[in-house]
């Protein structure tokens, strides 16, 4: 099938969205489909771009140069110069809805709701007769959608996000000092601080934060400890290494989650990459033990889930894993075989293109 995916991603950057839309194109071709994927154009990288991604080149890029919303019609104009694919699917609304109007048949994919504008221009999507379904990222962004609308989404589907396999991994506990990792942004509601703190309190184990720098840390006027070391900012393709060097992963999130542009609450409904990469990775994951979570983690079967973000309630959780070489090695073993199962990015793309195909 010829597939467009469209995604108002910019190509590259350090967002989990640009890793999501790459992976997401790939698998897709990976599966047999021919695929172009549409995005705005970011800074070049020194390396290829695939390369930047760990990806080799088995689909198209058609990269847009934009500048805000003012530069939309450029893009839906290269949109109408191309032609008709197969099938358009993604997670950007306005070049989705044009190829609707083309008669194309479409999947859209959301990850969180939008104002009165959006939800007025999804509502016209879905009434259109080319319409084929939606891919919701949790249970929770499902649910909410349905309270907000009024609707049932019975052409739906429900995908959480997934991760590149990094192979099998090695054994945990490869030194005496536990070895404890976090990756991802370092903005409102991560736990950048909590994890500064829990380094503070337990010199006994090394702590490493791939996704910021040290400088960011002492800028904002946080004292980094000896045995907390900060890595700044990985491609891609080399954080899969990154976290199969360590023990445990951290996944301290707040109740209240914001989006790398702030504003944005995304805590009740989201569905972090970095779960499914430390699932991949065969990795004892420590978590905040949060609502949506769970439709992933269970307590003690794949994770240890923390109720609070009080420190003591954390290092309990680190010290029962450091003592425990049996059950850090359970829950490692459980998430990476649950990820094998259910979170590879290939099937995520097998189901996505079943809504084309029922």
């Amino acid at each position: 099938m010829r597939l467009q995916y469209f995604a108002g991603s910019i190509l590259p950057s350090p967002t989990a969205n640009s890793v999501h839309v790459m992976q997401m194109a790939h698998a897709l071709a990976t599966n047999g489909h021919e695929v172009t994927l549409f995005a705005k154009q970011g800074e070049p990288v020194r390396s290829n771009l695939f390369a930047h991604y760990g990806l080799p080149e088995n689909f198209d890029l058609c990269l847009i140069p934009m500048r805000g919303r003012r530069s939309l019609p450029k893009y839906l104009a290269r949109v109408l110069q191309t032609a008709k694919p197969d099938a358009a699917v993604g997670r950007y609304l306005y070049p989705l809805l044009v190829q609707a109007h083309r008669g194309v048949p479409v999947v859209y994919e959301t990850h969180a709701p939008g104002g009165r504008l959006r939800t007025m221009l999804e509502r016209h999507l879905w009434a259109r007769s080319s319409f084929q379904g939606t891919v919701f990222i949790t249970k929770a962004l499902l649910r909410l959608y349905q309270e907000r609308t009024g609707m049932m989404f019975n052409q739906s589907l429900v995908l959480p996000d997934a991760a590149r396999d990094p192979g099998p991994p090695t054994a945990i506990r490869q030194c005496d000092r536990l070895q404890i990792g976090f990756a991802g942004s370092w903005h409102a509601g991560r736990g950048t601080e909590l994890i500064v703190e829990l380094a503070r309190q337990a010199p006994q184990f090394d702590f490493h934060m791939a996704g910021g720098s040290t400088g960011d840390l002492a800028n904002s006027g946080i004292q980094v400890p000896a045995n907390l070391r900060c890595l700044g900012f990985l491609d891609p393709a080399a954080v899969p290494a990154f976290l199969m060097q360590m023990d445990v992963l951290l996944a301290p999130y707040d109740g209240v989650v914001h989006t790398r542009r702030g504003g944005l609450n995304i805590g009740d409904y989201f569905s972090p990459m970095k779960l499914f990469e430390y699932m991949a990775a065969g990795r004892c994951i420590v978590a905040s033990n949060l609502a949506v979570l769970s439709e992933v983690l269970q307590h003690d079967h794949n994770s240890l889930l923390v109720a609070d973000n009080r420190p003591e309630t954390w290092l309990a959780a680190l010290t029962r894993l450091d003592e425990d070489a049996e059950l850090a090695t359970r829950i490692a073993q459980t998430a990476r075989c649950e990820f094998e199962s259910s979170y590879t990015w290939s099937q995520r793309a097998l189901q996505f293109v079943g809504l084309l195909e029922e």
